[in-house]
């Protein structure tokens, strides 16, 4: 770790991004991303989390983000020995140098070779009073250890020790970049505090990437809370770590390297990837209660036309689907007027169902439960959506998805909702996963009378 990479992630912090620091510090961004890199790879914590192209402060990096702000004042402090005027050695009462920095400076001092190590080795020549004795206490030669003193007095353009037979003696400049490299080093631990236990633990943590349940009941909540149980005791030393995110995230997530397996809810998986489905379920057109009945397949184009449509962004799978079935059952004219709203949270979609009278798509094992509030039509089987356990070629993942195969396998429960005593069927490592919800138990319709199958779930479960 070196100074200018505590300046220079500061400022991305204190700019909201990459791109704006690296204007701001008129750096490539390749550069200032590197050093992004760098300093959350040494404290094994991630800062930011992307999004569009804004990084946003994690919540690990606003309990850090104190102590970066004061090891960046105190680089920039350092930096600025070499042309500031001398000051008391003590600088807690000082105004913070990121305050006072002129930007040309900021940018200059971003540019400097001083690594924390060096920093510390100075420190130890201080308190050693020779730099022989401060080169055997560190275990290295005193000619190396003079050359490095050097080049850290030239880079900041100062005299940091006068030398003699007796050892050396601190000028006002050494003794100001002592009380600086005192409080630097200081902050620096407190930032690098647990971060070997946080590296071992991060490498030795299984990362699963899912698409976001519907609730307690959901498929994707029951599979991960199966895996969740089951993982300790398979893989005892690989703890199971689950984010959730779009199936689009997710897969990109995946090549980048951020998540060993994921579960998502798309057909299309990216070449290079292996894919094995774990559950299955028909979809159907939904809408509120008394809508749709007595309506089928044939009145589709004339329903899609005269109703709003509410429904997930194109980043998921579910949308896929819906957009699937409006291209083939609009044509392009009527596709261009329809009305469809995007919004990424399934419960809230449910109420504009049910509340103000729009349409959407919905897995058939969603609808048990909600025959009195909702109307259905079923689709064909070629609108079918599924899960997918999906992994990039590699030991370790290869070994997670063996894992998490065997138990879900071991399942007491059909993924698609039936008990084991209702099916033999299990879920196969090679086959298409467990059937399909019959698309006869759906409310309204054709079959607006008829009460929806039973399920151990009720509400919105099917994912």
């Amino acid at each position: 770790m070196d100074i200018a990479t505590l300046m220079t992630v500061h400022q991305v912090l204190v700019a909201g991004g990459v791109r704006k620091a690296a204007a701001r510090l008129e750096r490539p961004v390749s550069s200032v991303s590197a050093a992004l890199g760098r300093f959350q790879a040494a404290v094994a914590t991630p800062m930011f989390a992307t999004s569009g192209s804004r990084n946003l402060l994690t919540l690990e990096g606003r309990r850090l983000e104190v102590s970066l702000s004061r090891a960046a004042e105190l680089s920039l402090a350092i930096a600025g020995l070499g042309r500031e005027p001398t000051k008391p050695a003590s600088t807690e009462d000082a105004p913070p140098p990121a305050l006072t920095a002129s930007l040309p400076f900021l940018v200059a001092a971003t540019r400097l070779s001083i690594s924390l190590a060096t920093l510390q080795r100075f420190l130890i020549i201080a308190r050693a009073g020779s730099i022989r004795r401060a080169a055997m206490e560190i275990g290295m030669g005193q000619p190396q250890l003079t050359r490095q003193m050097r080049r850290l007095e030239t880079e900041l353009a100062v005299e940091l020790m006068k030398r003699g037979q007796a050892g050396v003696v601190l000028t006002d400049v050494g003794r100001r970049l002592l009380a600086l490299a005192e409080d630097l080093d200081q902050v620096w631990s407190r930032l690098n505090e647990g971060s070997e236990d946080r590296f071992h633990r991060l490498g030795a943590t299984t990362r699963l990437g899912a698409v976001s349940p519907l609730g307690s009941g959901s498929r994707v909540a029951r599979i991960i809370a199966a895996l969740v149980a089951a993982w300790p005791k398979r893989r005892a030393r690989a703890p199971l770590f689950v984010t959730s995110a779009s199936a689009d995230e997710l897969l990109a997530g995946l090549n980048a390297g951020l998540y060993d397996l994921v579960l998502v809810d798309c057909d299309q998986i990216p070449d290079g990837l292996t894919a094995q489905p774990v559950w299955q379920s028909g979809l159907a057109l939904v809408g509120s209660a008394g809508s749709l009945a007595g309506r089928t397949l044939a009145d589709m184009p004339e329903i899609l036309a005269a109703r709003r449509i509410a429904a997930p962004s194109s980043r998921t799978g579910l949308r896929q689907k819906i957009t699937q079935l409006i291209d083939r059952e609009l044509p392009r004219e009527q596709r261009d007027r329809l009305s469809v709203t995007e919004i990424d949270m399934i419960p809230v979609i449910a109420n504009l169902v049910v509340d103000h009278g729009y349409l959407t798509v919905m897995p058939v094992s969603a609808l048990a439960g909600l025959e009195g509030e909702m109307d259905a039509i079923p689709l064909p089987d070629h609108y079918d959506i599924r899960l997918t356990l999906v992994r990039r070629p590699s030991p370790v993942a290869d070994a997670a998805m063996a894992v998490a195969l065997d138990i879900l396998n071991e399942l007491p429960f059909e993924p698609d909702g039936r008990s084991s005593d209702q099916s033999a069927k299990k879920l196969s490592k090679t086959g298409s996963g467990a059937a399909a919800t019959s698309r006869a138990n759906v409310p309204g319709a054709a079959r607006s009378s008829s009460r929806a199958s039973t399920s151990e779930d009720s509400g919105l479960s099917e994912r």
